[in-house]
């Protein structure tokens, strides 16, 4: 069974970056994408934490920092390595879903 690499980049509102990768199980489809793309906020932003997915961020915060990954930066990648968190593609899917009904602002 193939598994997910999901790699984002954290960028400040600088444009500094920092990239994250973590390998969840199951095989990520269209369809899954469709469903996250669809529970982000209005803009396309989610916040990683919330619904388990690790960030790495810089190590002293800025007045350029926040919270908030680009989906549209996300990347998707089948790999047949072994997962490194303990997550489904389902069990991600149904998170966002979940945050995306409650809203995101509603963490803050």
């Amino acid at each position: 069974m193939a598994n997910t690499m999901i790699e984002f980049p954290y960028r400040d509102a600088s444009n500094y970056k920092i990239w994250t990768e973590c390998i969840i199980k199951g095989e990520f489809t269209k369809d899954h994408q469709e469903r996250i793309r669809a529970a982000v906020d209005f803009e396309g932003f989610y916040i990683p934490e919330i619904v388990g997915l690790p960030c790495n961020r810089f190590s002293e915060e800025t007045n350029d920092d926040h919270p908030w990954i680009a989906f549209e930066d996300t990347i998707f990648t089948e790999t047949d390595s072994e997962p490194t968190i303990d997550l489904t593609v389902e069990d991600l899917v149904s998170r966002f879903q979940a945050v995306g009904t409650n809203g995101w602002f509603r963490w803050f």
